[in-house]
């Protein structure tokens, strides 16, 4: 009899704890943003792989040095005051290749670069051209390929990345704020005409 009811109490408590464990997940964790914590200096390198490259300067190759993409071999970097120059580096020495300026009114220009995406594998420079509401695209001579306008005239790309070989991905902000039932979300959008393969709201 002792027994039994030993057996029984072991029991007990062990499907008690069990039962505490799944209780103690299901459970929110929550922070007190009002309290003070001991301030804890964090260097980079310890968790991270840092790698410095001083982009080299020369009298016909300064570069205020706003980086916007960052390839395998190559860095492209514009300046801050959008005066159409594309510079390209060298990733590991950081050497200058070569500067581009497509800047214009024409078809086969951009007017305003917005953003920059590299697509190393095909040595094509997407150029996100806000104002004219198009995209270009160039190879790393700069050497213009094709151009797309924006599918849908009331778009605005906010955003631009590279998806995959054949896609870009970017963040459509349109309506956002001004339509109560419409939501912004992203497009996955072909490098070659534009055309819009799937629509993602979130």
């Amino acid at each position: 009899m002792k027994w039994i009811i030993t057996i029984s109490a072991i029991l007990l408590f062990a499907l008690a704890g069990c039962g505490k464990d799944k209780q103690s997940t299901n459970e929110l964790i929550t922070v007190d943003v009002t309290a003070s914590y001991p301030k804890k200096e964090l260097i980079l390198q310890d968790f991270m792989d840092v790698e410095y490259i001083p982009l080299e300067t020369k009298d016909d190759f300064i570069c205020q040095g706003l980086v916007l993409a960052i390839g395998k071999d190559i860095i492209l970097a514009r300046n801050r005051i959008r005066d159409g120059d594309i510079f390209i580096y060298d990733r590991k020495t950081g050497k200058g290749l070569k500067k581009i300026n497509r800047e214009g009114q024409g078809g086969e220009e951009y007017t305003f670069i917005q953003r920059i995406v590299l697509d190393e594998k095909q040595n094509e420079i997407f150029v996100l051209d806000h104002f004219s509401r198009k995209i270009s695209v160039y190879d790393l001579d700069g050497d213009f390929k094709r151009s797309f306008n924006f599918l849908d005239p009331e778009s605005d790309y906010l955003k631009v990345f590279n998806y995959d070989k054949d896609n870009l991905i970017t963040y459509d902000n349109k309506g956002y704020g001004m339509v109560a039932d419409q939501q912004p979300y992203h497009l996955i959008i072909s490098k070659y005409d534009g055309s819009i393969i799937q629509k993602i709201t979130i």
